[in-house]
């Protein structure tokens, strides 16, 4: 009988400190890529999802359209402040004429009247 039980076949070989140090780091960067392309994918469905959510919030998804859309509106505000703004000035413009002529009026019939009364 022998010595040998099949020990030695089942044994790992010996692995420099170099070969180890190799070993673990390509074990590491395995990891670091799969990790990697798991979070790039998930920023990716994260990012559509925030794209689509953003999209949801404009008619038809158009935010360009959503934003001529509110410039027209800002552009008819302004025109609508411009008009009740020239419309006041009028007024104002055409109460002060009127107070003008009537208060001449009633200092010329009052002259009149003194003058014309002896």
């Amino acid at each position: 009988m022998s010595d040998w039980c099949g020990e030695e076949r089942r044994r790992t070989p010996q692995m420099t400190l170099a070969e180890l140090e190799m070993h673990i780091d390509n074990r590491i960067k395995i990891r670091l890529d799969e990790h990697a392309h798991k979070e790039e994918q998930r920023m990716k469905e994260q990012f559509d999802e925030l794209k689509e959510l953003l999209r949801s919030g404009f008619p038809g998804g158009d935010p360009e359209e959503h934003r001529r859309y509110h410039q027209e509106v800002i552009e008819f505000m302004q025109e609508r402040r411009q008009l009740w703004r020239s419309i006041r000035e009028k007024t104002l413009t055409g109460l002060v004429w009127a107070g003008a002529v009537g208060l001449g009026t009633m200092i010329w019939h009052y002259v009149k009247a003194k003058l014309g009364s002896p």
